[in-house]
């Protein structure tokens, strides 16, 4: 598998939690903690070299961060 893929991958997650927790509005908190949980669990993913999370960091979170969901 391809390091730098790995890398952007990760960097990728990353840059969707941050986006996640700066568009928090306080409300439903528990939903907000569940849905943070779910996201470092596919952080964990592609640190174990899961090529589905790797996949959907490239395929679903990065054209989120572009459009700036």
């Amino acid at each position: 598998m391809d390091e730098i893929r790995i890398e952007l991958a990760l960097e990728i997650i990353q840059l969707k939690i941050v986006h996640y927790i700066k568009k928090y509005n306080g409300k439903d908190v528990k939903g907000f903690q569940e849905e943070l949980k779910k996201l470092a669990n596919e952080r964990d993913k592609i640190y174990e070299l899961d090529e589905d999370a790797i996949n959907k960091a490239y395929n679903v979170y990065l054209k989120e961060i572009k459009e700036g969901a």
